[in-house]
C-alpha cells in the first residue's frame, strides 16, 4: 500500500514555489500485482497548506508554497504497467 506524506516543518523554502511551515501533500493509495506481469496502482492525493479565502471563496492571500493554492485540486491516480 502506498503512502505519502509531506510538511513544511519550519520556515519558507528558498525555492520559488516551494513548501512553506504547514504546506504539503498526502497520498494513499492501493497496489496488486498480477501473474508477476501486471501491476495496478490506485490512489488518492490531496495538497494542503496555509490561506485565506474571500467571501465568493476564493484565495485572498496563500502564506507560501503552491500547496496553498491547490488546497482544493484532490486527484485519484490510476496506473497500469506491463512487461513485453
Amino acid at each position: 500500500m502506498p503512502v505519502s506524506f509531506s510538511r513544511g516543518l519550519f520556515g519558507n523554502s528558498a525555492l520559488n514555489g516551494g513548501d512553506a511551515e504547514g504546506n504539503g501533500s498526502a497520498s494513499i493509495g492501493v497496489s496488486a500485482e498480477v501473474r508477476q506481469k501486471y501491476y495496478f496502482t490506485l490512489s488518492y492525493n490531496t495538497y494542503y497548506g496555509d490561506h485565506d479565502t474571500d467571501a465568493s471563496g476564493g484565495i485572498s492571500a496563500a502564506r507560501g508554497g503552491l500547496n496553498a493554492y491547490l488546497y482544493d485540486r484532490d486527484w485519484v491516480s490510476f496506473t497500469f504497467k506491463t512487461n513485453f
